[in-house]
């Protein structure tokens, strides 16, 4: 029998933010939601350090695997040791249609119980299971508040835009997929970092990130670090908030808790981050006479000419700003502005958006620098929000 593991909804004062790390109406918060500890005894040390660099993180073991059937002991444990540090009890899915798919499940009760079930239910490892993406989706629709599902490191080959689209099914009674890992984790690694900025699918221009965005739908683009304590003595990766990290933008007023991170990665108010060199200061549509504003995630809806605001503060120089996304459903996703190279410290740049503009945007940001945290590889480092949708009043 499963042990409780019922703890009240976690509130957290953000103790790794710094002043840059809010934007106008929104507190960014830093987590991990991909990682692995398979050995009990190590629990402690896949958290250190961790708590300290982030402000929440989620334990997602691989759901066939018997260790995950314990996983539960391990959560208790390490919420007992962080109080105040919001752990999520989530799993790695041996997913239907594609690879792997994580799920994250709101703190209560029942949550051990409830990936458990769908692990038995519907892992494509589990003997016995049906790995149905209707009846695995109806499974979890029916848990509340319901748990949420990105899909993990979408290499070529992992994920189509087809099974992508089974997913989000409009039938679906509550839509539980709502995000993409935009980059690999192991970035520490040779297998990490293989892929280019230009061409890994879950950042690509036109790449899945985008198919989703061009359905109208807002989609959280997350970076995770997918470490394993377990294997750090054969091969060093990066731990915890060492590199790979999400930004997850809750309403500023008052200290947000668990539910609002959950909220805001729902709502597609993320950033997809490699490294700490980046903070984003805003990144919003407004328009002279119109009340209001559109965020990250929110979906921008005036007749009128708009302006985009970008805001950044960098403590490395920037090789490239790139805004990426269509203003016309008639259009192809592409890079409709490059800013080109910028300096060190504060950036801000307006680009105008039509009155007519209909479709997303969304940034890309590449540092200069190729060098990252020892021990590790040399490579490019970049910073990714999602999208803000546009809908034209005028179509």
């Amino acid at each position: 029998m499963t042990p409780e593991t019922n703890r009240s909804t976690t509130s957290l004062t953000p103790r790794s933010l710094t002043p840059t790390s809010r934007t106008p109406g929104l507190t960014w918060l830093r987590g991990d939601l991909h990682n692995h500890c398979e050995k009990p005894e190590l629990f402690k040390e896949h958290l250190a350090g961790g708590v300290e660099r982030l402000d929440f993180a989620a334990l997602t073991n691989h759901a066939q695997k018997p260790v995950f059937f314990t996983q539960h002991e391990m959560i208790e444990r390490g919420r007992q040791r962080y109080p105040d540090f919001p752990l999520f009890f989530g799993l790695e899915w041996n997913a239907a249609g594609g690879r792997h798919a994580n799920v994250v499940f709101p703190h209560s009760s029942e949550e051990a119980a409830h990936a458990y079930a769908l692990s038995r239910a519907h892992d494509r490892h589990v003997e016995g299971s049906d790995p149905d993406i209707t009846r695995a989706l109806q499974q979890l629709s029916q848990i509340d508040p319901a748990p949420v599902l990105f899909f993990n490191h979408p290499e070529p080959g992992d994920w189509s835009t087809q099974v992508l689209d089974q997913y989000l099914d409009p039938r679906h009674s509550v839509r539980i997929a709502i995000g993409l890992e935009a980059v690999h984790g192991h970035q520490a690694q040779p297998r990490g970092v293989r892929f280019d900025h230009d061409q890994y699918p879950g950042c690509a221009v036109g790449g899945l990130a985008d198919h989703v965005y061009e359905k109208g739908l807002p989609l959280a683009l997350l970076a995770n670090s997918d470490f394993h304590v377990h294997k750090q003595a054969k091969e060093y990766d990066y731990p915890l908030g060492v590199f790979n990290h999400t930004r997850v933008g809750v309403a500023a007023a008052g200290s947000p808790d668990s539910n609002d991170i959950l909220d805001a990665i729902r709502a597609g108010r993320t950033c997809a981050c490699q490294g700490h060199w980046l903070d984003l200061i805003d990144f919003s549509i407004s328009a002279s006479g119109s009340p209001g504003s559109a965020l990250i995630g929110d979906t921008w809806s005036c007749g009128a000419a708009s302006r985009l605001t970008i805001s950044l503060q960098a403590t490395e120089a920037l090789q490239s700003v790139d805004l990426i996304g269509r203003l016309s459903v008639e259009d192809t996703t592409s890079v409709v502005r490059q800013f080109g190279p910028q300096p060190v410290g504060p950036t801000n740049l307006i680009f105008e958006v039509p009155p007519a503009a209909s479709g997303h945007l969304r940034l890309r940001v590449i540092s200069r620098s190729h060098e990252r945290p020892a021990p590790g590889q040399t490579a490019a480092k970049a910073f990714f929000t999602s999208a803000i949708l546009l809908n034209s009043l005028t179509v």
